[in-house]
Parts: structure tokens; sequence; C-alpha cells
């Protein structure tokens, strides 16, 4: 993957959908972001840097400063051409296969999952057929940060908690921003969505 520099961002398209379907189904709008996220992915390729400066100073265990000193990367790090990619595939594999999350057939950065009231994973499950008691998210990846429509803010905040047990995430609460788009919840109900001039 050295040679793989680019992480894929979720479809404007894609953003809209999230959003419709929660108006529609009377879904909550969510957002939360990874912090640190890139240390969670692991390099597949060696990798050696320079040691920064004054490390002898701060690690004096590690380095003497007597002669030119190099790290050996085993994470992730800001700067590195492959880390966005890395850490999409992280964080991609770790909410299919220990989350139990679809991924959508049209968008990569797309998932869903829907629980039922036993907390059991509904494999295929349609969000039109609405059945009593069904919890749903549906995910909507950027990097490190995610928005999210939930059935309610229960499902969310037992969301967060599930991904706080593998990487280190941060509740925004209500979603007001996503890929430069503004979300606002008029008073007469619905959502408006703009994307201001700079």
């Amino acid at each position: 993957h050295y040679e793989d520099t680019s992480s894929p961002t979720p479809r404007a398209a894609s953003f809209r959908g999230l959003v419709a379907t929660s108006v529609e189904h009377g879904m909550v709008l969510r957002s939360g972001d990874i912090t640190s996220a890139y240390l969670h992915a692991s390099i597949d390729k060696e990798i050696y840097m320079d040691s920064f400066r004054h490390a002898d100073k701060i690690m004096p265990d590690m380095f003497d400063g007597s002669r030119r000193e190099f790290l050996h990367l085993q994470k992730a790090l800001w700067g590195c051409k492959q880390s966005g990619l890395l850490f999409y595939q992280c964080l991609r594999k770790d909410l299919i296969e220990r989350l139990q999350f679809t991924p959508s057939d049209g968008d990569r950065c797309m998932y869903m999952r829907a629980t039922g009231p036993d907390g059991a994973v509904i494999p295929n499950y349609d969000i039109n057929e609405n059945r009593d008691g069904v919890k749903v998210i549906m995910l909507l990846t950027y990097v490190d940060d995610l928005g999210a429509a939930c059935t309610d803010d229960e499902t969310w905040k037992g969301f967060v908690k599930e991904v706080q047990e593998q990487f280190q995430l941060r509740d925004d609460g209500v979603l007001t921003d996503f890929l430069g788009i503004e979300i606002d919840y008029p008073e007469s109900g619905g959502v408006k969505l703009s994307h201001p001039s700079k």
C-alpha cells in the first residue's frame, strides 16, 4: 500500500441520502470524531524516519544524541502518505467484522446496521420495513469523522460505547456540519443544508 496514497471519501449524494432518510424516518443525526486516528493503523511497509530534535533530552533511555538515529515506524502517523488509507482499512475492518455493519454497494464510506429488540443484528434489513423495536444506524465515514442517522439518541450512545472499545471516539452530538455542508434544524421541522461560500 506504500504507493496508494488516497483514502476513500464519501460522495456528497450519499450524505444527502443519509439526511433525507433521517428526515423521512424520524431519525436523529449525530456526529463523532476519532482522535489520534492514524495511530490505530499499523504500517504495512518498513518505514524509518529521522529522530526528532532533542530526542536525547526527551527520551534519554532511547536516544544518546551521539550519532544519527532513526525511528522505525510501527503505526501510521500524520504526514505519512499512506496513513489515511491504512486508517480507512482499519476502521472498515472493525465496522464490518466486529460491529457487524453492512457496507453499502454504492459508497465505500457508508455502512448500515439494524438490531432487533434482543440486540441481535438483522442482516439485509430494509429500513422501509419499519419493524417495531428495531434500532438502525446509518453511518458515513470521512477519514476520522463520522456522521450518522440513528433511530434515537440511545442507539447513538450505544454505538459510541461500542466504538470506544477499539478507538478513541469523541461524541460531538448533533450533526451540524459534514463535508463542508452546514446542517440546520428549523423549528418548523426537517433539515436545511447549505454550502456557505468563503
